[in-house]
């Protein structure tokens, strides 16, 4: 998690993210996308609503709210290390907003 550090972020903040983003490479590896290069808006837009939908493997029932802040702040500051290092195409999804209502 080298890049957190570069960003100036705490080590329990940089543990956090390294699970999340860990998460999200793997996922992204299970789309056959192998390369930071390849990473577009609608991946990550596609991402969040799979985690949105997720079941929990803990317990029954979906991801909390409370949760999946975890891995999308981890990807935003991912995006964020990724502008600062020349990778414009990669827009963060500011305007992402949690659409699940489980019950």
């Amino acid at each position: 998690m080298h890049w957190l550090k570069i960003l100036g972020f705490s080590q329990s903040t940089m543990d956090i993210c390294n699970n999340a983003t860990n998460l999200f490479f793997d996922w992204l590896q299970d789309k056959s996308i192998h390369h930071i290069t390849r990473l577009e808006n609608d991946h990550i837009q596609e991402y969040f609503e799979y985690m949105q939908y997720r079941e929990n493997r803990n317990r029954a029932g979906g991801l909390s709210d409370a949760y999946l802040n975890k891995p999308f702040d981890a990807v935003d500051k991912l995006i964020q290390f990724l502008h600062q290092n020349n990778y414009p195409k990669i827009l963060p999804p500011t305007n992402f907003s949690i659409k699940k209502s489980k019950m």
